[in-house]
């Protein structure tokens, strides 16, 4: 499923990974098809990158979407809250926090049936 979604990315310009970027984050289990999912976006709703895998402890995890977060402009990232969306979220803010990335603003949503 996840690779048909490369398909929504052009063929985003030197320019394009200038301006503001905002990326959202699905947490996954870490295990079997339980995927977890980082989209950049930039302010001109241009896709970036979409990253995914299920791979990953959660450690790894968190590492794994500042290093993403890193190869952008990034000014905001948005988490999914449900379930274990708030530990990671946590983790997320504390380890931002300890290695500088204090400029980004950090935030979560929930997932609903609505929202869906």
């Amino acid at each position: 499923m996840f690779g048909e979604f490369g398909n929504c990315i052009g063929n985003p310009t030197t320019e394009d990974f200038k301006k503001k970027t905002y990326i959202g984050c699905d947490w996954g289990t870490g295990q079997g098809s339980d995927e977890t999912v980082f989209t950049a976006i930039n302010e001109d709703n241009v896709v970036l990158e979409i990253k995914h895998f299920s791979d990953k402890d959660a450690v790894t995890t968190i590492d794994e979407l500042l290093k993403f977060g890193d190869k952008f402009n990034t000014a905001k990232i948005l988490v999914e809250q449900n379930s274990i969306g708030n530990v990671f979220f946590d983790m997320l803010k504390h380890k931002a926090k300890n290695t500088g990335r204090t400029g980004i603003i950090i935030d979560k949503f929930v997932t609903s049936n609505t929202s869906k």
